[in-house]
């Protein structure tokens, strides 16, 4: 059914060579950096660290990939993994847990691949268990070779895939990056300030501060371009969440433009402080709304892919309750009981079998 992304990407831990790399711009991916990940190199997030039932039901997780020159080592697991969990179950009332950890991956690669876009529906229910705690892991794992890349990761209830949003955690860790930073640079310049004379060496420190909230800045705005461009995003919660990155925008140049124009000539006089003052005060305002603004557009997304989910139907296969041997098979028969269910009974060793369905040049029945 979708909703909010549970990869919370702040959260990512790496071991061995995993670097972040920045994509061109309009990339494929519609990311603007990504992970790569050298032979050996692990990238996991651990999702679930303590038993719960929260993931115990339908689970649909998506990236984007590439990978290069992936030969495969010893064991099969020896190559790029993608989605590797290390899973353990637990029944709450008895306390009893599953007695190894499962290492299920719910994708791989081998070989040469350019980017290319994948998707996994996982059920998470396990009979006599009703809580789970996993790792997710994207390795090269002790392969002969090879490098691979991944980004644009997102895992969410139900099981379809939707479009690309970044977790509510990832948002906010950026906004607090902004807010820490300004609250640092808001300590120099009143430092600086105090004596009504801007030295040189003070100078240089509100210099590099103002680079700091650039950069940091740079990660809200490439954030913002991805919620704003997402195709569930309308009415107001889009509209507010562009008016309230104006005025962010609008705040971010005035206080770089008002701190500049009062050290230019190394002095300060009190109304200049002031006026910095006001400035900073401003900026902490507008990065309040847009925190909101922001927040209020995740969940105007996540919203929206629940309310658009058709769920349910009838069955377009005619005759799906029928089975049929391939070549070769033997001893199949099935039986379309009373409640419904259906009954397969097939000789030892006989696997050549599936079933069918009927499809006319018109339609189907």
């Amino acid at each position: 059914l979708g909703g909010r992304n549970l990869w919370i990407d702040s959260e990512v831990t790496t071991s061995g060579t995993v670097v972040v790399e920045t994509l061109s711009s309009g990339h494929i991916t519609g990311q603007t950096s990504c992970y790569r990940i050298e032979n050996n190199g692990t990238l996991t997030f651990n999702i679930e660290p303590n038993f719960s039932p929260r993931l115990m039901r339908n689970v649909t997780l998506s990236a984007w990939v590439k990978y290069d020159n992936v030969v495969e080592g010893t064991n099969s697991w020896n190559k790029f993994n993608i989605f590797k969990h290390g899973l353990s179950y637990k029944n709450s009332t008895t306390g009893s847990t599953t007695s190894t950890i499962d290492y299920v991956t719910l994708g791989s690669g081998v070989g040469t691949s350019d980017w290319k876009y994948v998707t996994y529906t996982r059920d998470y229910t396990k009979s006599g268990y009703d809580q789970l705690k996993t790792t997710l892991r994207f390795n090269i794992e002790s392969a002969t070779s090879g490098t691979a890349w991944v980004t644009g990761v997102k895992v969410e209830f139900g099981n379809k895939a939707s479009d690309w949003s970044p977790a509510p955690e990832d948002v906010n860790s950026n906004i607090n990056d902004v807010k820490n930073s300004l609250n640092s640079f808001q300590n120099t310049v009143n430092t600086s300030f105090k004596d009504g004379i801007v030295e040189q060496a003070e100078a240089k420190a509100i210099a590099q501060h103002l680079k700091t909230l650039d950069a940091e800045k740079a990660d809200i705005d490439k954030e913002y371009s991805t919620i704003y461009s997402n195709a569930n995003l309308t009415g107001s919660a889009k509209t507010n969440l562009a008016s309230a990155k104006t005025s962010f925008d609008s705040a971010h140049t005035s206080l770089k433009s008002t701190i500049n124009t009062v050290i230019s000539d190394g002095r300060v006089t009190s109304s200049e402080s002031a006026s910095v003052t006001s400035t900073f005060n401003t900026y902490n305002t507008q990065l309040g709304t847009y925190k909101q603004r922001a927040q209020e557009a995740l969940d105007a997304i996540s919203s929206t892919k629940v309310d658009n989910v058709q769920v349910g139907g009838r069955n377009l296969a005619r005759q799906s309750h029928q089975f049929y041997r391939g070549n070769g098979a033997t001893g199949i028969t099935s039986v379309l009981n009373s409640d419904g269910s259906i009954s397969v009974t097939a000789s030892s060793g006989n696997e050549n079998w599936f079933t069918g369905f009927i499809m006319t040049s018109v339609g189907i029945d």
